[in-house]
C-alpha cells in the first residue's frame, strides 16, 4: 500500500518567484532553438496569447504580489470578526500596534534629544565679572627700546703686529672649534640608537599628556558656562555710541578687519586688527566686542577653529559682517556649521517675543562650509539696520543695566 501511494502522490516543491521565472526563460529559449517554426506557430495562434511570456511574467508578478499580501489581508480580515477568533485576533493586533508605537516613540525621542537638545544640556547662563582689555595699550604704536638700533662702537686702531696676531688667535680659534665640532660629530653618531630610543620615550610620554589634558578638559562639544554679563556690555557700547551720535557722524564709509583666535576656554584672545577703519573709535569698539564675546565664554566648542578673521563693511547702501575660520577636517568644518546653525535657530526662537530686532539678525546669519572653510555671513540694508537700531534703543537708559 505504500509502494502504491508513492506512486501516485506526487509531492509538488514550491518554488519562489525568481526561480519559476529562471525556468520558464530556460524552457522557452530551449523550445525557440529546438523547433523556432512550432514555436511562432504556437506563440501567434490566437488562442496562445495566455501563453506569451511576457504575459506569462504579469501573470506571475501578480500572484506574488498576491501571495505576499495575502495573509496579513487574511489575518486582519479575521481580526475585524465577531467570532471568538476575531476577538483574540483584536487583540493581538491592538497590542501589537501599541507596542510598535512605543518602540518607535522611543526611538524618535532619542534621536531628537540627541540632534537638538543634547548640545544645549550643559548650557549654563552665568553673571559674574570678566577680565577688561586695555584697547589703548593694545593699538599704540611699538617703539624699539633705547640703545636697540646702535651700530657698534669702534675701538682704538691697532699696530700691524697686533693684527696678526689677532688673526692667528682666530685662526687657532677657528681650529679649536673644528676639532671640537668633529669629535662632537663622532660622540652623536656613537649614541644615535640611544637618542631614537629616548626621542620615543618622549613622544609615547607626550602622547599620554596630551590625553589626559583632552580627557580633563572634558567635551568640547557642549556650550558648557556662559556669561551674560560681557554680552550685556557689549549692547552698553554700542549704545552709548548710538546715543551720542558717534555712528551716524563718523561711520557713513568704512571696512574693518582683525584676526583672532579662540582658546580652550572658549574665549577670545591674540585680537590684531588686520585693516583699520581709519577711525580710532571704530577700531576701538570692534575690538572691545570681540573681547567681550570670548569673554562670555560661550566658543568653547569652537576652539578648533583656526585662522580666524571677522570683517565688517559699512557703505552707504549695506551693512556686512562676514567671519571665516578653518576646521581641521572638512567632517568637522560640516559638523561645526550644523551645530552652529542649530544654535543660531535656537536663540532666535527664544529671542522672537523679547527682543524681534536680535531674532531677525540672528535668522539673517547664514552658516555654511566648504571643505575645511566655515563662513558666517550676515547682510543686510543699512536703512533696514538703521531701523532696527532706532527701534532697539528707543527708551533705553542711559546707561547699560
Amino acid at each position: 500500500m505504500a509502494d502504491l501511494e508513492s506512486k501516485i502522490i506526487v509531492i509538488v516543491p514550491h518554488t519562489s518567484l525568481p526561480a519559476r521565472l529562471a525556468q520558464e526563460i530556460r524552457d522557452s529559449v530551449i523550445s525557440f532553438f529546438k523547433e523556432p517554426g512550432s514555436y511562432f506557430r504556437a506563440a501567434f495562434y490566437p488562442n496562445s496569447h495566455d501563453q506569451w511570456f511576457l504575459v506569462r511574467l504579469a501573470n506571475e508578478l501578480r500572484s506574488g504580489l498576491v501571495s505576499f499580501v495575502e495573509q496579513p489581508a487574511a489575518f486582519i480580515k479575521g481580526a475585524m470578526g465577531s467570532d471568538l477568533a476575531g476577538m483574540t485576533r483584536r487583540w493581538i493586533l491592538r497590542w501589537t500596534l501599541v507596542g510598535s508605537l512605543a518602540l518607535h516613540s522611543v526611538l524618535l525621542g532619542y534621536l531628537f534629544y540627541a540632534a537638538v537638545i543634547a548640545p544645549f544640556l550643559h548650557i549654563k547662563v552665568v553673571e559674574k565679572p570678566y577680565k577688561q582689555i586695555d584697547v589703548a595699550e593694545l593699538l599704540k604704536p611699538l617703539k624699539y627700546p633705547s640703545g636697540m638700533l646702535k651700530g657698534p662702537e669702534r675701538g682704538p686702531n691697532m699696530s700691524i703686529e697686533e693684527i696678526r696676531e689677532n688673526d692667528r688667535k682666530k685662526r687657532e680659534e677657528r681650529e679649536r672649534r673644528k676639532r671640537e665640532e668633529e669629535a662632537r660629530r663622532k660622540a652623536e653618531e656613537e649614541n644615535e640608537t640611544t637618542r631614537q630610543k629616548e626621542e620615543e620615550v618622549k613622544k609615547a610620554e607626550e602622547a599620554k599628556k596630551a590625553e589626559a589634558a583632552k580627557v580633563a578638559e572634558g567635551d568640547d562639544t557642549n556650550f558648557g558656562e556662559i556669561n551674560v554679563t560681557p554680552i550685556r556690555d557689549i549692547i552698553g557700547k554700542i549704545y552709548e555710541m548710538y546715543n551720542a551720535g558717534q555712528l551716524e557722524k563718523e561711520a557713513d564709509n568704512f571696512s574693518l578687519m582683525c584676526d583672532f583666535r579662540i582658546l580652550s576656554d572658549g574665549s577670545i584672545g591674540e585680537i590684531h586688527v588686520t585693516k583699520s577703519s581709519g577711525m580710532k573709535l571704530i577700531d576701538t569698539k570692534g575690538i572691545e566686542v570681540l573681547h567681550n564675546l570670548g569673554e562670555s565664554h560661550g566658543l568653547k566648542p569652537l576652539k578648533k577653529l583656526s585662522s580666524n578673521s571677522i570683517r565688517l563693511e559699512v557703505s552707504e547702501d549695506f551693512v556686512k559682517l562676514s567671519i571665516t575660520s578653518f576646521a581641521p577636517t572638512s567632517d568637522e568644518a560640516k559638523r561645526l556649521s550644523g551645530l552652529l546653525s542649530d544654535v543660531l535657530s535656537t536663540l532666535a526662537f527664544f529671542q522672537k517675543k523679547q527682543n524681534p530686532g536680535i531674532a531677525e539678525l540672528l535668522r539673517s546669519l547664514k552658516v555654511s562650509s566648504n571643505n575645511k572653510r566655515v563662513d558666517a555671513i550676515l547682510s543686510l540694508p543699512r536703512s533696514r539696520v538703521s531701523e532696527m537700531m532706532r527701534a532697539q534703543f528707543v527708551g533705553a537708559p542711559s546707561t547699560p543695566q
